[in-house]
């Protein structure tokens, strides 16, 4: 699976849904149905949202009806707090008044596909996940969830895979940058019993 982050063209994700051989996911913030359709129309296999889904979550419940649940995927941004986690209305967002756990739940409840769970300032010893945060989350839910963040090296992405038990791992920069390439992470991951 393949994501684009940030603000979606649909000429953008038309041309990279027809270059591409794995499922493309967008992640934008339209959450009303005719945006979302255009970028399930233009190729995109999943639609991700975040602040749409915060501002109402029954709209998680309709785009799933309308479009399948596997074409929508929900955006959890968490930092840590004294006892527990606090949901943020995007990276750079405001607090809301959902902790990570219990809106997590109201993703699944309301049929949310997959749960992609960022922590922008990481775990609590400086990690770039936050281990306990994605532990707690998957074994909150039964919809697969994903790590987003800024992973510094493979074992960063062994490592929310086996202590975070998520489904995958976002890989960034640490693929963009050139510092690491998919064949060894495959190769890292096969090696440790995960491919």
């Amino acid at each position: 699976m393949l994501v684009a982050r940030g603000s979606a063209h649909r000429e953008l994700v038309e041309r990279l849904a027809a270059a591409l051989m794995v499922p493309l996911t967008v992640w934008t913030d339209h959450g009303e149905a005719a945006a979302f359709e255009s970028m399930v129309a233009a190729g995109a296999a999943r639609v991700v949202i975040q602040k749409a889904a915060l501002d109402d979550p029954d709209r998680i419940a309709g785009l799933s009806r309308e479009f399948g649940v596997e074409a929508v995927a929900v955006a959890i941004t968490a930092g840590g707090e004294d006892e527990g986690w606090r949901v943020y209305d995007g990276r750079d967002g405001q607090p809301t008044e959902w902790d990570a756990i219990t809106w997590a739940r109201v993703v699944e409840a309301q049929n949310g596909g997959l749960i992609v769970v960022e922590s922008p300032g990481g775990g609590p010893h400086g990690e770039p996940f936050d281990l306990e945060l994605l532990a707690a989350i998957t074994g909150a839910v039964a919809r697969p969830v994903l790590a987003a963040g800024e992973p510094e090296g493979i074992e960063d992405l062994f490592d929310a895979l086996m202590i975070g038990n998520v489904s995958g791992v976002l890989v960034s920069s640490l693929v963009h940058s050139g510092e690491v390439t998919i064949p060894e992470i495959r190769a890292f991951l096969r090696e440790h019993g995960l491919v």
